[in-house]
């Protein structure tokens, strides 16, 4: 039996309200390990115990054997199997005729076609992303709020996934590139264009 308590009910509740009927995933960390499956794997159970159905996923590939067996044994589907990030942009971009390149506003329109917003936080031609300040305050603070903040570095798409005290964190999905850490100093030759911010405007 499922045991609240009484002092998060009302917030539970209002988050179950609102999940229902919408298509929900529940997502690890990149190259998950066991404990990051079984808390997801609990999650779901959880969600479903309210009637909401909702899908794992993750980026990266599992490659321990007992993580692999661990997955097999709670009946989990491998979503390993499924669309790619960088299949379904090549078909979204197909399929609504946008340009192959990695411009700003056909990244807007990305967003936009997965009912996200997108809002312009650096626009090509501008020297703010060179300045540690525009890092360490707007984009933080963008961070701090929820939004997702994305980036393009010498024409590739990249997640900005923190700016630390020396530089900023970021990683590139589509090519399957890991976490790196551009310095400051360095920020001016590494062929930074654009900034934006990403919102859920379901939310």
């Amino acid at each position: 039996m499922l045991n609240i308590e009484r002092n998060n009910s009302h917030t539970l509740q209002e988050l179950f309200d609102f999940l229902k009927g919408k298509k929900v995933f529940v997502q690890t960390h990149n190259f998950p390990d066991p404990d990051a499956i079984g808390a997801a794997f609990g999650l779901q159970q959880l969600l479903l115990h309210f009637g909401i159905e909702s899908t794992l996923c993750y980026h990266g590939k599992i490659d321990r054997l007992n993580t692999r067996k661990m997955v097999e044994y709670l009946g989990i589907d491998n979503p390993s199997n499924a669309l790619s990030f960088a299949v379904y942009l090549k078909q979204l971009r197909h399929n609504q005729k946008l340009h192959e390149t990695t411009g700003l506003q056909n990244w807007c329109a990305i967003a936009n076609l997965m009912g996200i917003s997108a809002q312009a936080l650096m626009l090509p031609e501008c020297q703010d992303g060179f300045k540690s300040d525009f890092w360490t305050q707007t984009i933080r603070d963008e961070l701090r709020s929820g939004c997702a903040v994305m980036a393009s570095f010498n024409h590739q798409p990249v997640r900005i996934v923190a700016v630390e005290a020396d530089g900023v964190r970021m990683d590139n999905q589509i090519a399957e590139i890991s976490e790196t850490l551009i310095p400051f100093e360095k920020l001016q030759t590494s062929g930074l264009q654009w900034v934006i911010g990403l919102n859920d405007s379901n939310l």
